[in-house]
């Protein structure tokens, strides 16, 4: 089975070895597909980074799912899940904790987090505005929010 989990996006090597693991199915096998279990409650921006850009770079579609917990960065990528193959767990919890503080339209957004608004709403139904409102706010998304916000696909019932 082509499987790979994500838990800790804190921790440098545990998310270096899920690039590495990504790496490797793609390497022996550039057709198949590649599901990403994600259980996480975030992480290091650049962690994530890290992970979704190597699977950009794949030729293999690569599915995600959500269990239990897709909180944060986590979310991100969530949504980098090739399209029609991105899915939770009916009983996870999806959430975009607050992030940004201040009453700014956006001039204390550094490059890196403007980088996640534009990449975030390019891969979901998500309008950029409401993408700094989320990070500004936090929201928790219901079943039929996840799915008219477009960052996920499919449900497991």
């Amino acid at each position: 089975h082509r499987q790979v989990f994500v838990t800790d996006l804190n921790d440098k090597d545990a998310a270096s070895e899920v690039v590495m693991k990504l790496l490797y199915l793609h390497s022996e096998d550039r057709k198949s597909p590649i599901t990403l279990f994600i259980d996480s409650p975030g992480g290091a921006v650049t962690n994530a980074m890290a992970i979704a850009d190597t699977m950009n770079c794949l030729t293999c579609p690569v599915s995600t799912v959500g269990l239990t917990q897709v909180a944060g960065i986590a979310v991100w990528i969530l949504a980098t899940g090739s399209r029609g193959q991105r899915r939770w767990a009916r009983n996870c919890k999806i959430e975009i904790p607050p992030l940004l503080h201040g009453d700014s339209d956006g001039e204390r957004i550094t490059r890196t987090l403007a980088t996640l608004v534009d990449r975030l709403a390019s891969r979901t139904l998500l309008s950029e505005d409401d993408v700094v409102r989320f990070l500004r706010e936090g929201y928790e998304f219901s079943f039929d929010g996840v799915l008219k916000a477009g960052l996920i696909d499919v449900s497991y019932d």
